[in-house]
């Protein structure tokens, strides 16, 4: 019985000591991961816009005659043009097609990292106004 008692004694020791190591194993690679974040060069700030398409009112809301609001969420290549369009939110549903169409004649210089484009998602407001057209 005393033996048993010992080797479960130096089992749970054993074990403690292969589960501490680990654990400072898991912290150090994680800390030489962060360094390694922390030495790469930042990127660009957000894209600059190159070319905005003037807005055109939808004909379909034309007699309603009020101002729209659409935040369109737009994906742009590495070559700075929208490749998809998607209106997540606005003032009113009529205007969304309009923007989202809108949004592919958009044209951005796209952000760099570690000296090459990336392509990125971010989302643009379209407005619209009856009396600017």
């Amino acid at each position: 019985m005393k033996r048993f008692i010992v080797v479960a004694i130096l089992l749970s020791l054993t074990v403690s000591f292969f589960c501490e190591n680990k654990k400072k194993k898991e912290a150090k690679q994680q800390e030489e991961s962060i360094k390694k974040i922390e030495d790469l060069p930042p990127p660009d700030p957000a894209p600059k816009l190159v070319k905005k398409p003037k807005t055109i009112y939808p004909p379909s809301a034309t007699s309603l005659r009020e101002k729209g609001k659409v935040i369109v969420q737009v994906s742009v290549g590495i070559d700075g043009t929208v490749f998809k369009a998607k209106a997540m939110w606005s003032t009113n549903k009529i205007f969304e097609t309009t923007a989202e169409s809108l949004a592919y004649q958009y044209i951005f210089e796209t952000p760099t990292f570690a000296g090459k484009p990336q392509a990125v998602i971010f989302s643009i407001p379209i407005i619209f106004d009856p009396d600017s057209t």
